[in-house]
């Protein structure tokens, strides 16, 4: 698998694909597996937020 990506979103789990960053990433690597991908998102991105 020579396009193979590994993408870490700081404060997210096994629920990822949920969020619109992870997302976009996900519709954008199968459209050109060999172009950069862009991951100005990923520093964005905030963990869940509890409250008591």
């Amino acid at each position: 698998m020579p396009n193979t990506r590994f993408v870490e979103i700081l404060g997210q789990g096994h629920g990822t694909m949920f969020n619109r960053c992870s997302g976009m990433l996900a519709m954008a690597f199968p459209h050109d597996p060999a172009a950069p991908l862009d991951l100005d998102c990923t520093t964005k991105a905030t963990g869940p937020i509890f409250r008591e």
